[in-house]
C-alpha cells in the first residue's frame, strides 16, 4: 500500500482515524492521565488539528487499503536556535488502525516523514508518547530512537 502525502480530500477519513486514535489512547491510559489530556469537545478539537495536518505547516502522509485510509503520520520542523541539534523533525502523530497493525503499515509512513526531515536538513527526529505506552516505546526503540525526557504533571 503506497504512502502518499495527505490532501484536502483526505480530511474526513483522516479525522476519523484521529478520533479512533484518541479513543484508543484514552482507554489505554490510567484514569488520571486520561482526564488530564481529555478534550472538552473531541470532534471540534480534532477537526481543527486535522485541518492543520493537511496545511503547508505540517508534513502528513497517509496509506490506504482498498481506497480507505488505514494510517497516517504527521510532523513539523522546529528550529532550535543556538543548539547543536538545531533543526528538529518532530513527529506530532503516528497512527495505524488496529486492524492493520503488524502488516508493515507504520514503517513506510515513518520512512516517508524521515525523508522529508532529512531533505530539509533536520539534525534529529523527536516524538513523545505516554510512559504507559509500552508497545509504542518498544517500536520507537527498535527504530533507533532513544528515550530523552520524562514529563511530569499535577492538576491544580
Amino acid at each position: 500500500m503506497p504512502v502518499r502525502p495527505a490532501t484536502q480530500d483526505d480530511f474526513n477519513e483522516l479525522l476519523n482515524l484521529m478520533i479512533d486514535f484518541e479513543r484508543q489512547t484514552q482507554t489505554k491510559l490510567p484514569p488520571d492521565q486520561a482526564a488530564f489530556r481529555a478534550y472538552v469537545d473531541t470532534t471540534a478539537a480534532l477537526s481543527a488539528l486535522a485541518l492543520e495536518y493537511i496545511s503547508p505547516a505540517f508534513y502528513t502522509f497517509v496509506n490506504a487499503d482498498h481506497g480507505k485510509l488505514v494510517g497516517y503520520i504527521s510532523g513539523e520542523i522546529k528550529e532550535k536556535p543556538n543548539r547543536r541539534f538545531h533543526k528538529e523533525g518532530y513527529v506530532k502523530d503516528w497512527y495505524v488502525h488496529s486492524e492493520h497493525r503488524g502488516q508493515n503499515q507504520g514503517k513506510p509512513l515513518f520512512d516517508a516523514l524521515t525523508k522529508v526531515f532529512k531533505d530539509a536538513g533536520c539534525t534529529h527526529i523527536s516524538l513523545s508518547t505516554h510512559v504507559s505506552n509500552k508497545a509504542a516505546i518498544k517500536i520507537y526503540e527498535h527504530m533507533g530512537l532513544k528515550q530523552r525526557t520524562i514529563e511530569f504533571f499535577k492538576p491544580l
